[in-house]
This record gives structure tokens, C-alpha cells and sequence, in this order.
């Protein structure tokens, strides 16, 4: 019986339900985009001041790329050992953290790669292959860290597990690599991968996969995204045992020593960090160094921190406006045709049915319609776009419950609580019309 009066309703008002179901999933969908686009600034600006506020962050760089000093100093027998003992210095400093980050790229012999990760191919380059015991290597994006700089930015994973601090020790053999989220449908977790770093063939295993839009922040870049890209860990090298992993590890660290130097933006924090890297330097017998780019990342910073602030409550304006505005509609709307329905409840209450029964086809009416709206708004945003969370759809739903129940109880106490005959003088015919 129920099924049938549902069948005559939905039939009969096609029109007004059909209207209904898109004000509805159109409702919902802008709720979820808000949402998503909310949580998205809140993780950018709190990312942020997590990393930054209240940090002073200078860049270290080598002066030995002037003139004839990178040849001069290559060529002292212990060169290897001096920038080594300077880059440990530097990471195992007391008054400061080392950034080490390096962007070399490196070459893999896998052939079905995506142009998209190649190295240059943003900037339009294509760097030809390399071969390497009679393997040919394609070069592609990578990121190289050490573990301050990993732990620094936050960096996650979606699958799989981050690097541990025994990751960040050389094991001699497979080093462990992280994925960015673009790889998930090129490598599985526990690939093992055979890849070109500086000339050296390296064997690697996937570990893991980062969490998509996974950033960090480099060469003044305030959105460095990482998902095109294949991670290396940096950690102290063991004894070279040959002249071919010497000159290797001497270039890896090489790359290292041109880092960030972050500290507290404190005055004695900020001399103490620079007397410690002077003696350091005169201990080491590294003394072409120098600070540029006092603070490179801060002015973009707070220009980004104001431009999230700004757009956020410009969004937050304009998202109360228009789901307040929805909301009362959608209300008005839903009231409306109950209203107009209550004329049947009443027929149908004369004739023997029961409060519990009316109320029942009410909310029945209504909430079918919202469970359709619902479970298109699922698809479109989920499934499609990939925004929101099973929190904000379980909110939703719950928010559609609520509207459902207090629709038809709205129209349920209306007609139970004045003369039948009130509604059933009403003409129907005319609202029909009016559809």
C-alpha cells in the first residue's frame, strides 16, 4: 500500500520532485566544495605557521663555484673528508637545523614512465639518455632530503610507511625510496627499483606513496609539490672502497652543504647559529661559505599567508549568503508541497488511517528524494572530484535526516491539530496548475 501511494505521488508531481532532487544535490555539492575548499586553506595556513612562524631561515651556500677555488680544492688529497665532516657538522649542530635538499635528477631504466615525470619537462627540456654498463637511463624528477628537512615539512604517506631513522643510514645495499601520488598507478609498494644517482647505479625499494599536493619549500618556491617525483634519502656515506665511490660520494655532498639553516628569530639564536657554523668551517677547513637570501621563504610567506586570509573570508561571506539562501528556499519549497498534500492526508485519515501511518508517508516522501540527491552528490564530489572526507558526508546525511524529520512533522501537526474539513476545502486542482 505504501509502495503504491509512493508511485502516485512521485508520478503525479514529477515536475515539483524532479525540481526538488536538483535544488537538493545542488545544495549538497556546494556544501561539500566549501567544505573541502575550507579545509584546504586551514591546512595551508596552519602548515605554514607550523613551519615558519617565529623561524629565521637563511640560506648556506658554497663559494668554491668562483673562478679556479672548486678545482683548487679538489685537488687537496683530503677534500672528501672536509666537506664530509662539514655537512655532519652542520646536521648534528646544536643552536639550528640543516635543511639538506637537492632536486638532481636521476635516471631510471624503467621505459614505461610518464613524460609528465621526466626531468625538464616543465621547463620544455629533455635531457638525453644515459647508459651505464650497457643500461639505458631515463632521467626523471627527484628530490633528494635529509632527515631534518623530511621531518621539517611533515611529509606523510597515503599507502605504505615513511622513512624511519634506520632509513636514514647507509645499509649498502637497497636504499628506501618514497613515491609521489602520481606514481600510485606505475609502481606497487615493494617495487624494487634500479636507478642512476651521479653516475652510480643504485638499487631501491618503494616503501611508500606521499600523500597527494605533498609540498615543501625550495629555491624560494612556496609550493614545491612532490607528486611527480621519485625521494631519496640523504645520510652519511660509509668509507668509500673505491676511487669510483669516492668521487661519488664527494659530489653527494657536495649538493648537501647548500642547505637552509633554520633557527629560532631570535638575535643571540641567530649569532650563535653563526658562530657556530664559523668554527665549524675553521675546524673542518671549509671556509668558502656564505649566507643569501636572508630568510628567502618569509616575505612570500606572509604575502601567501595574507592572500589566504583574505580570499578565506571573502569565501566565508559568500559561503553563508548562499547556503543560508539555499536552505530557506529548499525549506520553502518542501514545506510548500507538503502543504499542498495535506488535503490527501486528510482523505486518508477519514478513511481510517492512522497518525503514525500519515507521518510515515510524509517523511517517506521527502527523505526518498533526499536519499537520491544524497547519493548523487556522493558520486559527483567523491567519486568524480575526490573532495571531502566520510565526516562531511556522514554530517550531510545527518543534516538531510534532520530537515526530513521536521518537514513532515511540521505538515503532521498542521493537519492533526485543526478540522479536517479545512484542508479538504481547499481546491488541489489549482496548485496543480500552479505546477
Amino acid at each position: 500500500m505504501i509502495f503504491k501511494e509512493l508511485c502516485i505521488y512521485f508520478k503525479k508531481y514529477k515536475f515539483i520532485t524532479s525540481i526538488i532532487y536538483l535544488q537538493i544535490t545542488l545544495f549538497l555539492i556546494l556544501l561539500g566544495a566549501f567544505y573541502s575548499f575550507f579545509d584546504a586553506l586551514n591546512y595551508n595556513e596552519d602548515g605554514m605557521k607550523d613551519i615558519y612562524e617565529g623561524k629565521a631561515v637563511y640560506q648556506l651556500i658554497d663559494n668554491y663555484c668562483e673562478g679556479d677555488k672548486f678545482e683548487e680544492f679538489i685537488s687537496h688529497p683530503d677534500a672528501l673528508e672536509r666537506i664530509r665532516d662539514f655537512y655532519v657538522g652542520l646536521d648534528t649542530a646544536d643552536h639550528f637545523k640543516y635543511l639538506a635538499i637537492s632536486d638532481q635528477r636521476i635516471g631510471i631504466n624503467k621505459k614505461n614512465i610518464p613524460q609528465i615525470m621526466s626531468a625538464g619537462y616543465e621547463q620544455g627540456k629533455e635531457y638525453p639518455d644515459s647508459k651505464i654498463n650497457g643500461q639505458t637511463y631515463k632521467f626523471i624528477k627527484s628530490v633528494q632530503l635529509n632527515q631534518q628537512a623530511f621531518n621539517f615539512f611533515k611529509l606523510d604517506v597515503s599507502h605504505g610507511r615513511i622513512w624511519t631513522n634506520e632509513d636514514f643510514k647507509d645499509q649498502g645495499n637497497t636504499i628506501p625510496v618514497l613515491l609521489g601520488d602520481s606514481y600510485k598507478n606505475v609502481y606497487e609498494i615493494g617495487d624494487e627499483l634500479n636507478i642512476s644517482y651521479i653516475g652510480k647505479e643504485i638499487n631501491a625499494k618503494v616503501i611508500g606513496f606521499l600523500k597527494s599536493n605533498s609540498k615543501i619549500f625550495y629555491n624560494e618556491d612556496t609550493e614545491f609539490y612532490l607528486d611527480r617525483y621519485i625521494l631519496l634519502p640523504f645520510f652519511k656515506y660509509n668509507d668509500p672502497v673505491s676511487k669510483e665511490d669516492s668521487n661519488f660520494q664527494f659530489f653527494s655532498y657536495y649538493m648537501l652543504i647548500n642547505g637552509y639553516v633554520v633557527t629560532d628569530n631570535e638575535t643571540p639564536k641567530i649569532r650563535n647559529m653563526m658562530e657556530e657554523i664559523e668554527v665549524l668551517s675553521q675546524i673542518t677547513s671549509f671556509k668558502e661559505y656564505s649566507f643569501i637570501g636572508a630568510n628567502p621563504h618569509l616575505k612570500q610567506y606572509h604575502c601567501l599567508m595574507m592572500t589566504i586570509q583574505e580570499n578565506s573570508k571573502l569565501v566565508k561571506c559568500f559561503f553563508m549568503i548562499s547556503t543560508g539562501l539555499n536552505l530557506f528556499l529548499l525549506s520553502l519549497l518542501l514545506y510548500l508541497q507538503q502543504k499542498r498534500r495535506l488535503s490527501s492526508y486528510a482523505i486518508h485519515y477519514m478513511q481510517g488511517a492512522t497518525k503514525f501511518s500519515i507521518i510515515r508517508q510524509q517523511w517517506l516522501e521527502i527523505s526518498i528524494i533526499m536519499l537520491l540527491s544524497f547519493i548523487t552528490y556522493f558520486i559527483i564530489l567523491d567519486q568524480i572530484f575526490k573532495l571531502g572526507n566520510y565526516k562531511l558526508h556522514g554530517i550531510l546525511f545527518m543534516l538531510l535526516f534532520i530537515m526530513s524529520l521536521i518537514l513532515s512533522c511540521i505538515s503532521s501537526y498542521q493537519l492533526l491539530h485543526r478540522p479536517l474539513v479545512y484542508y479538504l476545502s481547499n481546491n488541489e486542482e489549482m496548485g496543480d496548475r500552479i505546477c
